[in-house]
C-alpha cells in the first residue's frame, strides 16, 4: 500500500463531495486528464462503478467505496469534513493545522478545501 499522490487525493474529494461522478466531470473540476488517476483508484478499491449515465455514449460513474470509508477512518460520507464556506475562504491557522498532521483523514479535508475552492 504505497502513499496516494495529490493527484489522487484531488481526485477522491471531487468524488466523494460529488458522486456518482464521470471521468469528465473530475477532469472539468481538476483542469486536466484524470483516466489514469480514476483507473488506479479503482484498482485500489477506493472508488467502483457506479452505473451509466443514459447520455451518448453511456459514461460510466464513479462514487467511492467501503474500502475508502476504511481508509479514512469514516464511518459514512456525512463524516466527511464541512465544505469551506460559501466565500471560499480558509482560514490560515486551518492550513497550518492539517498540515501539521500526518492523519490522512486531515490531508484529504486540506486537499479537498484546495481543489473546491479552484
Amino acid at each position: 500500500n504505497s502513499p496516494l499522490s495529490t493527484a489522487a487525493f484531488e481526485v477522491l474529494a471531487v468524488v466523494a463531495y460529488n458522486q456518482p461522478v464521470t471521468k469528465s466531470f473530475v477532469e472539468q473540476v481538476r483542469g486536466t486528464d484524470s483516466s489514469s488517476v480514476v483507473n488506479t483508484l479503482v484498482e485500489r478499491e477506493l472508488l467502483c462503478e457506479a452505473g451509466r449515465l443514459d447520455l451518448p455514449g453511456k459514461p460510466v460513474t464513479y462514487k467511492t467505496t467501503e474500502n475508502f470509508l476504511r481508509c479514512f477512518k469514516l464511518s459514512s460520507l456525512a463524516d466527511l469534513p464541512s465544505l469551506p464556506s460559501e466565500d471560499g475562504q480558509v482560514e490560515l491557522s486551518e492550513i497550518a493545522e492539517y498540515i501539521s498532521s500526518s492523519d490522512s483523514v486531515s490531508t484529504f479535508t486540506l486537499i479537498s478545501s484546495h481543489i473546491l475552492l479552484l
